[in-house]
């Protein structure tokens, strides 16, 4: 099921995507955190997914 839900109870068992809202209009969010925690994913998906060497899980944030 598509969709966009906002304020109500959500089953996250169905949602196949899951999506952050950064435009600051809901919450105030720990962006370091977040841009963090976005840097190690992108680095794994890029070894795991594209080929790329392990070295570059070195790369700091």
């Amino acid at each position: 099921m598509a969709g966009i839900y906002i304020n109500r109870t959500i089953n996250f068992k169905k949602l196949k995507y899951f999506v952050f809202d950064m435009d600051h209009t809901l919450i105030r969010y720990k962006t370091e955190n977040f841009e963090r925690l976005v840097h190690h994913i992108v680095l794994q998906k890029m070894v795991n997914l594209k080929g790329y060497p392990n070295e570059i899980l070195k790369i700091p944030f």
